[in-house]
């Protein structure tokens, strides 16, 4: 195998285990911000920063397998298609925070705050990508 083949393979056997976790470490994220969130605010706090994450949990897994039936399809109408996915995604986004608002808002700071685990998550993957596929010296 050369070279250039076995980093190929290198890379997607990692990110394909990178996106099988990320959903999994955002959970647990949002499980940490809901312990601190249970000791400052209370259960509600908490219950709200774990739902949080668990929203932000179901969006990357729908992103991902929407994104993975889109390239399936091939070059035709894959833009249009993802860019409507895109949008209709922002869309529900938006609808669930504007459901916490309305009904309860005084806890839309924990939910924001589980949301954001995603964030974090994404970073963390990101440097360690780097880490691992990107040696500094060969």
């Amino acid at each position: 195998m050369t070279g250039l083949a076995a980093d190929s393979d290198l890379r997607d056997a990692y990110e394909t285990r990178a996106l099988r976790r990320i959903p999994l470490e955002i959970l647990a994220c949002a499980g940490l911000i809901g312990l601190a969130a249970l000791v400052w605010k209370g259960v509600a706090a908490a219950l709200f920063a774990l739902l949080g994450g668990a929203v932000a949990a179901a969006g990357f897994l729908g992103l991902e397998r929407s994104l993975k039936n889109i390239l399936d399809q091939g070059k035709k109408g894959a833009l249009r298609r993802g860019m409507l996915f895109y949008i209709l995604r922002i869309l529900l986004i938006l609808l669930a925070f504007s459901l916490i608002i309305l009904f309860y808002p005084r806890r839309v700071v924990a939910f924001a705050a589980g949301f954001s685990a995603i964030i974090a998550v994404v970073l963390v993957e990101a440097v360690r990508a780097l880490i691992v596929l990107r040696p500094w010296k060969r």
